[in-house]
């Protein structure tokens, strides 16, 4: 179980990083252009992902989080992307650390209403990856509506493949 679950962190490292690369080649006139969407904005929508991948790393590691993190809606497009991808390098570096054991532990935490939660901990990092998967999605729709037309290969198979080269 460790093993699918180290995977999957450095798979979500790889994929956020092929939409960071696009990101930093952008003008802030695409990053914060309003679409219709989740998210307002590219920004938005990449600000949403790296807020949850941090929410679910605190809960998981015990640290208390009582707010979604702000951040700084003038911050360059390297810098948004730099700060995304440390979030996730995070991940992987707590998932690294892991037993197999604590991967099928329970795990109790509160969200941001204050309740309490209780969940098996590969359960967790399931959800956090699907999460940043499906808003990696949005980011294609919102890059092709923005007229972008470097569209990131962000399939698992994709990554899969490139591990064997």
């Amino acid at each position: 179980m460790k093993e699918i679950f180290t995977q999957y962190a450095a798979y979500n490292v790889w994929a956020n990083t092929q939409f960071a690369d696009i990101i930093r080649s952008i003008t802030p006139s695409y990053t914060d252009r309003e679409i219709e969407s989740s998210f307002p904005s590219i920004r938005a929508t990449v600000n949403h992902i790296r807020s949850a991948e941090h929410i679910w790393l605190c809960r998981i590691k015990d640290e208390p989080i009582t707010s979604w993190p702000q951040y700084d809606e003038y911050e360059s497009n390297n810098d948004l992307a730099d700060a995304w991808l440390k979030g996730s390098k995070q991940i992987l570096s707590f998932a690294e650390q892991l037993t197999y054991e604590q991967f099928a532990q329970e795990y109790a935490y509160k969200d941001m209403k204050g309740n309490t939660h209780t969940d098996v901990l590969s359960n967790i990092f399931m959800h956090l990856f699907n999460h940043s998967s499906f808003h990696r999605g949005q980011l294609v729709t919102l890059f092709r509506q923005s007229g972008i037309s470097t569209i990131p290969r962000s399939d698992y198979i994709v990554y899969a493949r490139e591990l064997k080269v």
